[in-house]
Order: C-alpha cells, then structure tokens, then sequence
C-alpha cells in the first residue's frame, strides 16, 4: 500500500500511511534478501530503473511530499560514522542506507521510498560509503580489512561482496589534491562543484570549478557543508544542519532564485559529510541526527547526563579541576564554545565570536584556547571564559589543523598540522614559546598523523598514524627522530593519557571497545597490558584530535553520545516543493 501524496506547505514532516513504514521496525522484523527471493516491489523497481537508465529518461517524481521511514538503528557507528552512509536509486524509488546488524555491526538496508519493508542486504556487514550504480542494481562501497579499506560492490539483492577494481579519475584526484571537496561533476565531466573547506571546518565556500579553464565561480553567498544538483535544482546543506533549495542553471553553474529552506537537522559527520543524496528527478533522501548528548562515563561504563540540553556537541574538555566542561556546537548565531557545570548542568557561553571551536583549557584553568578562520586562516586564541572583549591572538598559520594540547608547564602545545613537508599529508608538531610559535615537526613521515597527545611529564607524545595500512596508536619522544613504539594492537583511534600518565586510553577499531594500554616508560616507551573498558559504538568519535577527554579523578570521562533517535526521510519532487514554499532567511 502507498502512502498518500501531500502537498507541502511547511518544514512540518508529514507520515506515510503505509503501516510497514510507521512502526518501528527491528531488524528481527526486517526482511533477509537471500539468493533471488525479492519483493514484488523491488522486481518492479529494479525492472523500471534499468529501462530508465538506458533509455535516459528521467521519471516523473510524483506529487510533492515529506516521507519518514521509522527504522531504528538507522546511522553507522564508531569510525564509519565519518562517511557516507545513504544513497537514493538514480530513479528516486529506492534508498539504500546503513544500520545497525543484529549482531551490533553495520550493514546495508534497501527501503523503497513509498511502501514496502526495509530489506537488509545479506552480505554487508561492515561496508559503508553506499552509491549506487547507474542502473540501479547494485551498490559500491567501502569494507576495512584487516590493512586496508577496499571497496566492493554487491548486488542490492544481498549476497557475497567482489572486491572492485578502483579506477582514480584524475580530474577528482587532482582537485582533491588541492584540498577541494568534490560533491558532483557536471556538463560531461567539464565543471566540478566542490566545497572549499580548509582543514579543522565543516563547510566553506561553495564553488564551481572550470576543470579546463581552472578558473572558479563562487555559486552561492553562503558557506555550506555539501551540495547537488539536479533537475534544476541545487540543493545544500549548511553547518547547522539546515538544508537549502535554489533553482539553478546547470549549464551556467549560477542560482537564477532565492532559496527556500527545505529541511532541517541533517546528519552531519565531524569532518564534513553531509548525509544527503538526490535523485536525477529531484526526490532527496537523508539522515537526521537529533541533538547529542554530554554524558560523564566512569570506568565501568556507568554513564549519566552532564547536562540535559541536546545540540550538536563536539570536543569536550574537563577543566584542569575537573568542575568545567567546555564543549562547542553550532546554532543560528554560529559555532562557539560554552562551558558546563560538571555537577548541575548549567551552561553559560564561552566565546562570541561565531566560529569557536575544538577548544582546550590553559594548564592552570583561567583560559580556554580555541581554533577560529576569524582572519581567513585557521589560528589559536585565548579568552577568559564568558569575557566579551577580543580574544587574544596566538598563532595563525596556514597548516594548523588543530588547536593542540598544552604541556602540563605551558611552555608550549602539540599539535596536529598539514604538509610540513611537501604532500607529507597530517603531521604532528609543536608549537614553541607559550604558544605563540614558530611551529618545529615532530612526525612528518607522509602518512596520516594525527590526534597528539603528551603525556603528564612532557617527554611523550602519542598519536594516531596509518603507516601499517590502518589507524594505529604510537608514542614517541618529543624529540624529531626520538624512540617510538606501537601501543595498539587491534587498531586504535582517539589517545588520550591518563591523569597518572601511567595509562594511555583509546578506542580500539576492531571491537568497538574504549580500552587502556599499560604505558611503561623510561629510556624508551612501550605498551603493556590492555584493559578493555566498554563500548563506545554510541559515542561520536573525533577526527584530528579525541572527541572524549579523562577527568583528574583518574576515574570518569566526559563523551559526546550520539543520537539514537535518528531517521531516514524522503523529500519527493523537490523542484515542485521549491515552487510551493515561501522563501525563508
């Protein structure tokens, strides 16, 4: 049974009929593709969408509406929450989108768009990033092995992932080179859009990008996260998790109307993916994430709520007293920094400035330094938590990546920075004399570098580093060529040192788990035993630095629990609902 069109008039979401689609569905209800055995719904939309593709027509989308598919246990968890997770069929009749298994992993889940159960797809546990092939029939995307992620593709029927062969186009690879964001590439492959977003920020300037000519048209005003086009449309995403629609000149690569607000709280990862995808017709598909949570967690994995407001919290840090969290969010006035009372919950606002984050507390908790574009490259501050006036500025460098972490003296903060060396990718570095640089390398290696920590004493730093294939915890001198270990064994994400420094706690890849390695240390550093803690599937992981912190006790943590309320949702013939709201600022 199909659920009834409605006519949109509002950002209010309107529920489909269909009863399969408006009950919570588990995964023990949800049906098993195995072998041929199909729906006589998916038979019919995979029939209509290979004869629509070669025949290069563009189905009409139907009557404008606002869908919710009400699944629980939609978004991937752990790492793979930083990519894509959903794809609408070219046709815009079917959605593919990752959950949570039964068995705690991430698998892959086909749900028409209009009636019908969700399908899980049999065969993809652990494969994120979905897209669609162009007929429809089956899915591409990315599995981690135990080196690597390799990409593979499965039929939307379920069954045995084949490695695929990646062919690198040259166009995309070069722009991302150049630190571009590629979201779509238009008019045969002659023009790009792209977002350029610097390291450390969500969004950026929204760009078409004449891949002859490498000249750049700025598309639109705002900065947005991620964007598409099609059947005249461009649709966006910004920061906030607002999503935008503008009627759009594809061939021109201009807005030729004011945009209409369309949708909000889109899924955002914490380095930039929005999750969203648009159909050739104009049906879009996407993720919405309700507001986070601040929990306070001990060892054991007891958790309680540090403060009961839900935004899209990122970076906690525990004040050196262990009293003060600070946290950063985006909301209508922009990013900044708040603080929040560890034992009531009160929260007061930390920055002003509209672009404030990754903050961290100064070793003797007056001040909090934090990471802001406020000059047009990414540079540290320092503000007394609340005050008004100018931050104070510290350092301002175009390969900062990251606000760092003090030494326990001050003397100085370590740092995660971009292409110290030429193409080295992330490195870790020091940023000397209180802050205020010069910046001097410590790991530049060419891998992948990142998340630094230093331990209590000084002499340590850890870090996060793919040279062996996979993200790996290490820990080194301070020094240059300095004496280096690995402590992970499983894959290990997120260091963070212990109060004692006697510990070192990460998030361990292959399970799932918040662990702790047994740090023993003197002339040289080594790991030890690994104590395993509990589960952080639920927790949002950070990207250039822990999105977690210890507290001084030495017994509880502070973590950002993702939403569990979220859900897939339709919007159908988006051109038509462009046409029918009014414009919105």
């Amino acid at each position: 049974m199909k659920s009834d069109p409605h006519r949109v008039s509002s950002d209010q979401s309107v529920e489909p009929r269909s009863a399969e689609l408006t009950r919570p569905l588990s995964l023990g209800r949800a049906a098993v593709v195995t072998g041929i055995i199909l729906t006589g719904s998916l038979v019919a939309i995979l029939g209509l969408g290979v004869g629509r593709d070669t025949l290069g027509i563009v189905p009409n989308p139907g009557a404008p509406a606002r869908i919710e598919l009400n699944i629980d246990g939609v978004g991937a968890s752990g790492s793979a929450s930083f990519t894509r997770q959903i794809a609408i069929t070219p046709d815009g009749t079917g959605v593919v989108f990752v959950m949570k298994g039964e068995g705690g992993d991430d698998v892959l889940a086909y749900q028409p768009t209009d009636s019908g159960p969700a399908v899980v797809l049999q065969g993809t546990e652990g494969i994120t990033s979905p897209d669609l092939s162009r007929d429809g029939r089956t899915v591409l995307g990315m599995r981690d092995s135990a080196a690597a992620s390799q990409q593979v593709r499965v039929s939307v029927r379920g069954g045995t992932p084949s490695l695929e062969e990646a062919e690198p186009d040259p166009r995309r690879a070069a722009l991302e080179a150049e630190g571009l964001r590629v979201q779509q590439m238009l008019n045969r492959n002659r023009t790009a859009l792209v977002v350029n977003a610097p390291p450390g920020r969500a969004g950026g300037p929204a760009i078409a990008r004449d891949i002859k000519a490498r000249t750049d048209i700025r598309v639109l005003s705002d900065d947005v996260v991620g964007m598409r086009s099609a059947a005249g449309v461009l649709i966006y995403v910004k920061a906030d998790g607002t999503m935008w629609a503008a009627p759009f000149d594809e061939k021109h690569t201009r807005v030729t109307g004011a945009s209409r607000r369309i949708a909000t709280n889109v899924a955002i990862t914490g380095d930039g993916v929005a999750q969203f995808d648009v159909s050739k017709n104009g049906n879009v598909a996407y993720m919405t994430e309700g507001g986070r949570s601040l929990v306070i967690v001990n060892r054991e994995g007891r958790l309680r709520e540090a403060t009961r407001e839900r935004k899209g919290f990122g970076s906690p840090r525990f004040s050196p007293d262990g009293r003060r969290i600070s946290v950063d969010f985006t909301d209508s006035a922009g990013r900044d920094v708040w603080v929040v009372n560890a034992d009531g919950g009160a929260m007061s606002r930390a920055t002003f400035v509209g672009d404030a984050h990754d903050a961290v507390w100064t070793p003797d908790g007056q001040f909090l330094t934090f990471t802001s574009f406020r000059r047009g490259s990414l540079g540290i501050y320092r503000v007394r938590p609340g005050a008004r006036g100018t931050p104070d500025s510290l350092f301002t460098a175009i390969p900062l990546v990251y606000s760092g972490e003090w030494l326990k003296d001050g003397s100085g903060l370590v740092t995660t920075a971009a292409d110290l060396a030429p193409r080295s990718g992330l490195d870790v570095a020091f940023i000397d004399n209180a802050g205020v640089g010069p910046i001097v390398p410590v790991v530049v290696d060419g891998n992948r570098a990142r998340s630094p920590v230093v331990s209590r004493d000084g002499k340590w730093v850890a870090y996060v580093s793919n040279r062996s294939g996979r993200d790996e915890i290490y820990a080194r001198s301070r020094m240059r060529n300095g004496l280096e270990a690995r402590i992970s064994k499983h894959g290990g994400t997120e260091p963070v040192w212990s109060p004692s420094g006697l510990e070192l706690y990460y998030r361990e890849t292959a399970t799932g788990f918040l662990v702790t390695s047994l740090i023993r240390a003197d002339s040289a550093i080594r790991g030890g035993m690994l104590t395993y803690l509990f589960s952080v599937r639920d927790m949002v992981p950070g990207v250039s630095h822990a999105n977690y912190d210890a507290g001084p006790d030495g017994w509880t943590l502070v973590m950002v629990r993702r939403s569990l309320d979220s859900r897939v949702r339709i919007l159908r013939n988006v051109p038509e609902m462009l046409r029918s709201v009014p414009p919105r600022r």
